[in-house]
């Protein structure tokens, strides 16, 4: 019974065991230690440094310790073929004439290992790359002003120029996602914590959905861009205190179709993913919403999602021309509009995790920027 409860707890933790003798040499008992080395078990013994030629120069150390009683010795990252373990030798317990060899897993660790160095050196890459193009930015800024400027005062026909220039603009600042972002919240006078606020709770929404870390992570960052398009914007609508007219509401609407634009010309998945929440996420589930006035599952789920976390946040949040809604009113409206602005099956996402959400909001801004997304599932 002890022997199962050990080879189970070990097989869970991915370690496997051999016994060695005295005299260096291994047996061939345990299937599952040699299948995980991918070699047949031998059919007489085996020499140990035949097998583990890392332990070659060691021999006297090793016999001594397999002489003894309570030593070990420990080998890390070693490689085998396409596995890599931790090699650990033990000395013959109390009573016993054979040492064990021991064999932890760490094939998965060493991969997340090197994943994680990658992304640091791309980390040092883009810095670098920042770095060297401080003069082009300071002056694509200035270039950015002006093209605001023109956005403000000049007609349609000039504007499809501006979305050009602004587009190439875009693209020398791929590294600057999120500033990028932050611009057309800066432009309603908010901080990017709303911004961050609705990242995540389209996360939180997402892996209640079921989706994977993948999707989880570029729907965070193409919700970041829902509201890109708000740079062009004249500022005489957008930071009207009062009510919009319909003339006004028409030019707000096309905040959608110039987001979409902006990201229009890098082909990245992420990009793709942005461009699609950028135009979508004020349609609506029966048709009536804008630009295209699409439908149901037409509009795509990460626009769907960000749709719903987008208006409870807006709701809560006091803007120049209202007050902050209490949270509660807030839900109930969210649940109200389910089947009619809202996807029902992400309202009730919203809802399994709405504790979460509305403990994001107990943040301050300048907190919420700092939170880490959960991608895990």
């Amino acid at each position: 019974m002890l022997y199962c409860m050990l080879t189970t707890i070990m097989r869970a933790l991915g370690m496997y065991r051999e016994t060695v003798s005295r005299d260096c040499m291994i047996t061939g008992k345990n299937f599952e230690f040699w299948n995980f080395l991918g070699e047949r078990a031998p059919e007489t013994t085996f020499d140990l440094f035949d097998v583990f030629p890392e332990l070659v120069g060691r021999e006297t150390e090793i016999s001594c310790l397999l002489s003894s009683v309570g030593g070990v010795l420990r080998l890390p990252a070693v490689r085998h073929g396409v596995v890599c373990f931790n090699l650990s030798v033990l000395s013959p317990p109390v009573g016993f004439e054979c040492g064990l060899i021991i064999l932890q897993d760490i094939s998965n660790d060493l991969v997340h290992h090197h994943a994680v160095l990658q992304k640091r050196n791309e980390l040092v890459f883009l810095n670098r790359q920042i770095e060297l193009r401080n003069a082009e930015l300071a002056e694509a800024g200035q270039k950015l002003d002006r093209i605001m400027n023109m956005l403000r005062d000049e007609s349609h026909a000039l504007n499809l120029e501006v979305l050009r220039q602004t587009r190439e603009l875009h693209d020398s600042r791929l590294c600057a996602i999120n500033t990028l972002a932050q611009a057309a919240e800066f432009r309603e006078q908010e901080t990017g914590g709303h911004l961050y606020r609705i990242g995540r709770s389209c996360v939180l929404i997402g892996k209640k959905l079921g989706m994977e870390r993948s999707a989880l992570e570029t729907l965070f960052y193409a919700c970041l861009l829902h509201d890109v398009g708000k740079i062009g914007i004249p500022d005489s609508i957008l930071l009207k205190p009062g009510s919009l007219d319909e003339d006004e509401w028409d030019i707000m609407r096309r905040h959608t179709s110039i987001g979409a634009a902006l990201l229009s010309k890098n082909r990245h998945k992420l990009f793709d993913a942005a461009r699609d929440v950028a135009l979508s996420h004020h349609e609506k589930w029966d048709g009536t919403g804008y630009p295209e006035g699409i439908s149901g599952y037409s509009i795509p789920l990460m626009a769907r999602i960000c749709a719903v976390a987008d208006v409870y946040d807006a709701l809560v949040s006091a803007r120049i021309y209202k007050k902050a809604w209490l949270p509660d009113d807030a839900v109930r409206t969210i649940i109200r509009e389910s089947g009619t602005r809202f996807d029902p099956a992400v309202v009730s996402a919203f809802i399994a995790v709405y504790p979460e959400i509305h403990q994001l909001e107990k943040h301050s801004d300048e907190e919420i920027d700092e939170l880490e997304p959960e991608f895990d599932t």
